[in-house]
């Protein structure tokens, strides 16, 4: 599975600890101990530095190798926003190694859901409106397998990868254009559906109608404001056609809708950020991108025109 360094759970945080702490733990109860943080953006609320506090992550516990061979189904670990996990699983809120000493292997998704199982596949659709951060926070699937984990009494090291596609907007006002009447951005024409094998992280297509998305964080510019920006969307990786001749996007000005369609095909692929800068004018738009991990490749440019 191809790692994104995006949520870690991190054990160099008790590299001092001393080995003589997982001695002679035979027979003896040991709490799982998990700690998160977040190495890309510091935008915590928006989960690219933090889970945020609130959400949810399906936790599987089996014995090493052996997926059917479960220790934990799908707990439930809640974030705190700082890094830390409560978990819940019926009545219990501490989970255990087992007691043999086997070593086991750990799973976590996000977002957390009871339908959730190692022996299925997950069928997962995106918010078509993210324009809640909530929606938007549960359109982005997590994953993470961490294998053969010994007994330890310190905090164990996972990375999780986004599984999905992000798109965010930086909205300029160019001559003519008025960013106080942006009230509305829209991804057009794109799937919201795949499919993910929890056993492996492992995503395949599904058979879904092309959909809009509505993104987070779509304002209007006030007084003097020339550039609006902290707008993003999840969307599944895809490949955008260009020989359809749809629109990618419409930017609503007022009663004017603008539309940007690609004049060339767009991949969007697992655990990577499309960041698209909008200049509208008076007379239409203009359209640069770059792609980031969220592996950077090179910049595109687009015309919209008006709709």
């Amino acid at each position: 599975m191809k790692k994104i360094f995006v949520l870690s759970i991190l054990a160099i945080l008790f590299a001092a600890c001393s080995s003589d702490d997982d001695d002679n733990l035979d027979n003896q109860l040991v709490p799982i101990s998990l700690n998160s943080k977040l190495v890309v953006e510091p935008r915590e609320t928006r989960q690219d530095t933090q889970i945020a506090a609130g959400q949810q992550v399906s936790f599987f516990v089996t014995k090493a190798g052996n997926a059917a061979d479960i220790v934990y189904n799908n707990a439930i670990l809640t974030a705190d926003g700082s890094g830390n996990f409560t978990y819940s699983y019926g009545s219990e809120n501490t989970l255990y190694y087992p007691l043999d000493n086997s070593k086991v292997d750990f799973y976590a998704i996000h977002p957390y859901s009871v339908n959730n199982s190692l022996s299925n596949t997950l069928g997962f659709e995106v918010k078509q409106n993210q324009s809640l951060i909530t929606d938007f926070l549960n359109s982005d699937l997590l994953y993470t397998k961490s294998e053969e984990v010994e007994k330890s009494t310190r905090a164990i090291g996972l990375i999780f990868a986004h599984k999905l596609s992000k798109i965010t907007f930086e909205v300029i006002q160019g001559p003519g254009g008025d960013l106080t009447q942006l009230n509305a951005i829209e991804i057009l024409n794109v799937e919201s559906q795949i499919n993910m094998s929890l056993s492996d992280g492992v995503l395949s297509a599904s058979t879904s109608s092309p959909t809009t998305i509505n993104p987070y964080g779509v304002r209007a510019g006030t007084s003097g404001e020339t550039t609006v920006t902290g707008i993003s969307a999840i969307i599944v990786p895809q490949l955008f056609s260009s020989a359809v001749g749809k629109p990618l996007f419409r930017f609503t000005l007022g009663a004017t809708n603008f539309l940007y369609t690609p004049s060339a095909d767009i991949n969007f692929e697992t655990g990577k950020k499309y960041n698209y800068r909008i200049t509208i004018r008076d007379n239409g738009l203009s359209v640069t991108s770059k792609i980031e991990d969220w592996l950077a490749t090179d910049d595109t440019e687009g015309e919209g025109t008006p709709e």
